[in-house]
């Protein structure tokens, strides 16, 4: 059989392969653990091929929480085997046509690998806008080189590989700002000392052996930033961070650390420190917590039609005190660090919807909120939440507070202002 290997989610010319398979009438395996939904004219991955291996490895594209995989056949007799295969040979409960061992998934694996299926698609589409990004952005740099990207491919991208002449210090250097940097493989196949009986020597295989001391993988999951900004204020907060990275490139003696929060909301609780906007607030919870107190504000929900569990927008949120922390913390690294620039994400890192959060509030206020649901913003996406990994393990911050002690926080200080307000009047 040939067994072509789709490495990195790049699929292999597969109509050349099937036409050799063809002409010496041998069978195709496809190593395809790294190509979901890859594509070569047209075509996915598996196509061409009697047989297609997946891997659902936790670090894949379509993962499941431990080890498990799935097979795909072009026939009904091999699937046939294939079952007997995985299930100790057995076609019924007393019955072993053959002896083989028990390779069944996990039932709870299963039921997560069927959940995240149906998210495939964005995964995908989400790694691919990530690469095209890089792309963009590395092709300006003379001492990286990006592959070649053939047009009739569509490469799902399990791994984005760039060669870079400084390979080793582009590394450190990358480690070093909290980014992460592999090198798939340190140690080529040919010089593993598994391999030592076939012969071969440093020398064997020079192509590979000159990219093995250039590659470098770097991240490009779905859960990264990397993106067109969906709205002009987003742009401005590009724009900004680029305008304090290029400044701080040219005068090293200072320093910056850009942290990006995720909806601040709550206030102390001392209750002496809280949010009293002017008028009628623009963001959620400020405007659910005054409408209590004015029945002159009647506020909206923008979009109740996202594929969202409910139907509205979901959005992080991070509690004021978490977020004083998170300050005092990135002034203490940035202090004593020798890089003059860095970003974090400061949120809770999960996501509730708009509706979510009215309940919960009317829950803890036992109040009945004011609203009606208007049609989307322009601009406003379906679901935004911070991916909190980079400061939790270079700042040693986390989000202490969740969702129900923000809104009592905030809560409870809307009632001591407006009960002073009173006394005052």
């Amino acid at each position: 059989a040939i067994v072509p290997v789709h490495w990195s989610g790049l699929i292999c010319n597969m109509v050349k392969i099937k036409q050799l398979a063809k002409k010496y009438k041998l069978s195709i395996v496809e190593y395809a653990c790294h190509a979901i939904q890859s594509e070569n004219d047209g075509k996915k991955a598996g196509y061409y091929s009697d047989t297609a291996c997946y891997s659902m490895h936790p670090l894949k594209n379509l993962n499941v929480w431990g080890d498990g995989g799935f097979i795909t056949a072009n026939s009904k007799k091999i699937y046939n085997k294939l079952c007997l295969l995985r299930n100790h040979g057995l076609i019924n409960r007393d019955t072993c046509k053959i002896f083989t061992g028990n390779s069944r998934l996990d039932t709870l694996q299963a039921i997560i690998a069927n959940s995240l299926l149906k998210k495939i698609n964005y995964i995908t589409k989400k790694r691919i806008s990530n690469a095209n990004y890089y792309d963009k952005k590395l092709s300006k740099i003379n001492e990286i080189n990006l592959p070649y990207r053939k047009k009739s491919n569509r490469q799902v991208f399990h791994i984005y590989v760039i060669r870079a002449k400084k390979r080793n210090q582009l590394q450190k250097y990358l480690i070093s700002n909290g980014i992460d940097a592999k090198i798939h493989y340190p140690m080529l196949m040919h010089l593993q000392p598994a391999a030592k009986y076939l012969g071969y020597k440093r020398g064997s295989f020079p192509i590979a052996e000159k990219n093995s001391k250039l590659i470098l993988s770097l991240p490009v999951h779905e859960f990264m930033p990397f993106g067109k900004p969906s709205s002009p204020y987003g742009e401005t907060k590009i724009k900004s961070e680029e305008i304090l990275l290029k400044f701080c490139e040219k005068n090293k003696y200072f320093k910056n650390i850009s942290l990006r929060y995720f909806n601040p909301v709550g206030a102390h609780n001392s209750n002496l420190i809280g949010e009293s906007p002017k008028g009628i607030p623009n963001n959620l919870v400020p405007i659910i917590v005054q409408s209590c107190f004015n029945k002159n504000i009647k506020f909206k929900v923008y979009g109740n039609d996202y594929n969202t569990k409910d139907g509205t927008a979901i959005r992080d949120y991070i509690h004021i005190e978490d977020l004083s922390k998170a300050h005092i913390m990135a002034y203490e690294y940035i202090k004593n660090s020798k890089n003059n620039y860095n970003t974090f994400n400061i949120g809770t890192g999960r996501g509730y919807s708009i509706i979510e959060v009215i309940n919960m509030f009317e829950k803890i206020s036992g109040k009945k909120l004011n609203y009606k649901f208007a049609k989307r913003r322009k601009g406003d996406i379906k679901e935004i939440y911070a991916d909190t990994t980079k400061a939790n393990r270079i700042l040693k911050w986390k989000a202490k507070f969740n969702l129900k002690n923000m809104l009592e926080s905030a809560w409870s200080w809307e009632l001591k202002t407006n009960s002073n307000q009173k006394a005052l009047k």
